[in-house]
């Protein structure tokens, strides 16, 4: 996608359902979460493989260097066996319709997208596209990776899918000649959570739907940051779901409207009225979302130097204290007349906290340089909270604000 393109596949279920969102979007840093970038380092493993016709395995230990984007900071992920074994089960699926005689599989492939977007040379990347023969003519493959652990994500009018869909017919017409006739079959692979989700439709019916998402595009494209917004799941990725107040409204009507939660916040439900429990259960979700978006925000916020009125940061406690050699320390309890039963857990060495006190008080000073722990992380609390305010300094650590004087 170019760079400056807002109405991208990937947001298109936003776009067309909350017109003011690629507007409101523009006003946010396009950062990018951890969660993000190991997604976009396995479709970096997932291309290398497939372009060089390698199993996953063969880049064991290699490490995948996802850049920095705006604000954000750029992080690097080492190709281990989880990483390798779920992105496999993507390429043997891929491979499986690369292997039909005559099959021709574009991996990574930029496709113009401007004539549906109708922003000037748009583009969307498509993970894998398979043109494969059948009879006399040709049937199209959209795949798409989705390497998150999140809800399953349905092929079915996958707005992102068509839109590739619809891009590569277009893209591929003079070499292919497709037709109405064509089928086109779109693929969601999310093998974290062992969903692999597919739908079919002929392109003449493809058409129709573009056509409508095309309406919808260019209503967003002319919608301004204070124009029409809708609340629904598709907020779950927009940069402004934790201060959106369309999103806060839609939250507050769930819990409190007419057919929202005080059936139950009031108390247990009724015995036999559980009709309404599928209703409560399809918001949880979007409940929690925006909860967890309110607190990243504001974590976000604070640790940047800014202000939330009411709270503050402070520093949390430190990780469990684990050992850093477990070798040397069973070696150093057991000189020091620990038993060997006494300080394993078949087949772990218990933890320091579990240990410690099985030898003399004067010898555990030597326990110290083999023992590890995760350093204390800034969080967020009401300014009530007795612990002293962090700010930011620099970036190797904190410095209490209330010191600074």
């Amino acid at each position: 996608m170019s760079t400056h393109a807002r109405l991208s596949p990937s947001s298109s279920d936003r776009w067309i359902n909350c017109p003011a969102s690629p507007a409101v979007a523009a006003q946010y840093p396009a950062d990018s979460s951890v969660y993000a970038d190991e997604g976009t380092a396995a479709h970096t493993l997932a291309a290398w493989c497939l372009e060089g016709e390698k199993d996953a395995v063969a880049f064991l230990g290699r490490l995948i260097e996802v850049p920095a984007r705006d604000s954000g900071q750029a992080r690097s992920f080492e190709v281990d066996l989880e990483m390798a074994g779920y992105v496999q089960e993507y390429l043997d699926r891929t491979r499986q319709w690369a292997g039909f005689d005559g099959a021709n599989l574009f991996v990574e492939n930029r496709l113009p997208i401007d004539s549906i977007t109708g922003e000037e040379d748009a583009r969307g990347t498509a993970d894998a596209v398979l043109v494969v023969p059948r009879g006399g003519s040709n049937d199209i493959v959209i795949r798409d990776l989705k390497y998150g652990r999140g809800v399953p994500v349905a092929a079915r009018e996958n707005t992102q899918l068509l839109i590739y869909a619809a891009a590569a017919l277009e893209a591929m017409q003079v070499a292919f000649d497709f037709d109405d006739g064509t089928v086109v079959r779109m693929e969601i692979d999310q093998p974290r959570r062992g969903h692999f989700d597919s739908w079919s439709i002929m392109a003449a019916d493809l058409r129709e739907r573009i056509a409508r998402i095309s309406k919808a595009a260019a209503v967003a494209r002319k919608t301004p940051a204070d124009g029409k917004r809708v609340a629904g799941d598709w907020c779950k990725f927009c940069p402004a779901k934790a201060d959106c107040p369309t999103r806060a409204a839609y939250v507050a009507e769930t819990v409190t409207g007419s057919a929202g939660f005080e059936a139950i916040t009031a108390g247990p439900l009724p015995a036999p009225d559980h009709s309404k429990l599928g209703w409560y259960l399809s918001r949880v979700q979007a409940i929690r979302d925006w909860c967890s978006a309110v607190e990243e925000a504001a974590h976000s916020t604070l640790l940047s130097g800014g202000t939330v009125p009411g709270y503050k940061l402070v520093l949390g406690r430190q990780g469990d204290r684990k050992w850093a050699d477990e070798k040397a320390a069973e070696t150093t309890l057991i000189s020091h007349g620990a038993s060997r039963s006494a300080i394993f857990t078949a087949p772990k060495l218990r933890s320091p906290a579990q240990v410690e006190k099985l030898i003399p008080k004067e010898a555990r000073p030597l326990l110290a340089p083999l023992i590890t722990r995760s350093e204390a992380q800034p969080q967020v609390a009401p300014e009530s909270d007795s612990r002293p305010a962090y700010s930011a300094t620099d970036a190797t650590g904190f410095t209490a604000a209330d010191d600074a004087a």
